[in-house]
């Protein structure tokens, strides 16, 4: 019996320590386990925690600064636009003033500045381009003259009775004389569809787009008719049937004559140069 309960007390004691081994091997592993989970938080928060407070900080710092400079650059930008919406009031500042001239005032119109289908009626005059052999037709010996001239002074302005456009008579000089009662040396007074006006006191021409204008020591050749006195106590005034082609610079024969091709005014007015002002001379 004795032995018995020495064995017991044996096993007993036996149990028992390897019960606080095992506890003190648990502990020891509870506190490996617990440490680093106590240990690993506090160092992510500090380690997340400062850069993030170093990082804002310098991010609160630029920020303002960022938002700030492109509205002071700005600021000059919106200065010229203000400056551009004052534009409407200089240009209504510089309006022209514009004014008749006074009835006979004279002129030297190709040496004015010009306005094509400004401040004048439009009409249709594009189907006006009469053919060379149409010009003929229109002849009559009573009323019309045919013959190479060249401008002889100034324009006169008119204004023609129970008619609001005015228009210029210029004196042309009779050089050479192909057709109708008229002679060499001859002054005609020849119609000018186009007015003059002033613009802030200086004169401006206007006339029709197109419209070709007689220029100094520059030799023509007219197909004219005799509409007869255009305003009260005037003489009688030249004028053409075609509003565009006045007149033919003679200028043009070798210009026309080298070209291939023609349009239908080239070519009238070729056929015009070669008929007149080269037949007559007995020039081909």
């Amino acid at each position: 019996m004795k032995k018995i309960s020495w064995l017991l007390i044996i096993c007993l004691t036996l149990s028992a320590l390897a019960g606080c081994a095992r506890a003190d091997e648990s502990g020891e592993e509870m506190a490996t386990l617990t440490q680093p989970e106590q240990i690993i938080p506090k160092d992510e928060v500090a380690e997340k925690e400062e850069p993030v407070d170093i990082d804002s900080a310098d991010k609160a710092e630029e920020e303002p600064q960022v938002s700030e400079q492109p509205q002071i650059q700005e600021q000059p930008k919106d200065e010229p636009e203000e400056q551009e919406t004052d534009t409407p009031q200089t240009t209504e500042k510089k309006q022209v003033v514009r004014e008749s001239v006074p009835e006979g005032s004279q002129f030297d119109l190709y040496t004015l500045p010009s306005q094509p289908n400004h401040c004048m009626p439009l009409l249709d005059v594009v189907g006006t381009s009469l053919t060379f052999e149409e010009l003929q037709k229109e002849l009559d010996p009573k009323t019309s003259i045919v013959f190479r001239g060249k401008l002889n002074g100034k324009s006169t302005q008119y204004k023609m009775e129970n008619y609001p456009i005015p228009h210029n008579e210029t004196p042309i000089l009779v050089q050479e004389v192909y057709y109708g009662n008229v002679k060499a040396g001859d002054v005609i007074s020849y119609y000018e569809d186009m007015y003059v006006h002033l613009h802030d006191g200086e004169p401006v021409l206007h006339h029709y787009k197109g419209t070709k204008l007689l220029e100094k020591d520059q030799e023509y050749l007219f197909i004219v008719h005799n509409v007869g006195p255009l305003h009260e106590g005037g003489e009688d005034v030249y004028s053409t049937k075609d509003l565009f082609d006045r007149f033919v610079p003679i200028s043009e024969v070798k210009t026309l004559q080298s070209k291939k091709e023609l349009g239908k005014k080239e070519q009238r007015n070729l056929d015009a140069l070669t008929y007149y002002y080269l037949g007559q001379r007995g020039e081909e």
